[in-house]
């Protein structure tokens, strides 16, 4: 039997309308498929939706590739750099990790007198010749930290008896050793005289000086190494202020 859903008369099984009120009957099994094409409408639908809104997205992006393709190209050649020179300039430039040191200036120090050592009466040193040993070294030392392998070799009488662990040694000789250290071992090297500690003194027919210095010096091997020492350098004289033996004490 078949009830009516509005009115509530019962009908026959296989009448399709109610006979109280005509309202359109509803069997069981048209309630139960009933909801499912409903649910099978709604996915439908969502998927519809979905796709839509999946296209419309994939349009946009499309729309705005070709917006900026066509804006930049549009841009002049000088608007390009100045987009460019922005961009590198956001980023910070490398720290400079150089080593840096500082160099003294190549001059020597105002020399003064030496101070004559104390000695008996009868090898006593003038004040003459305290200023003529002092000159002699300063402008020896100026060629040396100079580098002027010429006016260094003018200040020995040869050959020299000793020159640090050398012995009678050659004008050739001391040219040759010059010439390797200055340009092929030192990049740079400067010896500042400590004048004030330094002495002379009579030594036979000649003098004698002891000078204390400080050394700085860069191997051409180690050029970033600022090396550094203090030495003390005998110089012996003979009587016409030429040097005859150096060394280090």
């Amino acid at each position: 039997m078949a009830f009516c859903t509005k009115c509530g008369k019962q009908n026959a099984p296989t009448a399709k309308y109610c006979t109280g009120c005509g309202e359109e009957l509803v069997t069981k099994t048209d309630q139960l498929v009933q909801p499912a094409l409903i649910a099978k409408k709604k996915s439908t639908a969502n998927k519809k939706l979905n796709i839509g809104v999946i296209v419309s997205l994939s349009l946009l992006a499309v729309a705005a590739g070709v917006y900026f393709i066509f804006f930049y190209k549009s841009k002049k050649p000088e608007e390009k750099n100045v987009i460019a020179n922005t961009e590198k300039a956001a980023i910070p430039p490398p720290a400079d990790t150089t080593a840096v040191y500082e160099q003294p200036p190549k001059t020597v120090s105002e020399a003064v007198p030496l101070n004559p050592q104390i000695q008996d009466s009868q090898s006593s040193i003038t004040q003459t010749e305290v200023d003529n040993v002092s000159q002699i070294l300063k402008k020896f030392y100026q060629c040396e930290n100079d580098e002027d392998i010429s006016c260094l070799l003018d200040h020995y009488d040869y050959p020299l008896s000793r020159y640090y662990q050398l012995y009678n040694v050659s004008y050739e000789d001391l040219h040759k050793l010059f010439t390797e250290s200055f340009n092929e071992k030192l990049s740079y090297h400067f010896i500042a005289i400590k004048w004030e500690y330094s002495t002379v003194q009579k030594s036979g027919d000649g003098y004698k000086a002891v000078l204390y210095a400080d050394y700085n010096f860069v191997r051409q091997k180690e050029p970033g190494e600022n090396r550094s020492r203090s030495i003390q350098v005998i110089i012996f004289m003979n009587s016409n202020y030429m040097i005859t033996d150096i060394y280090e004490n």
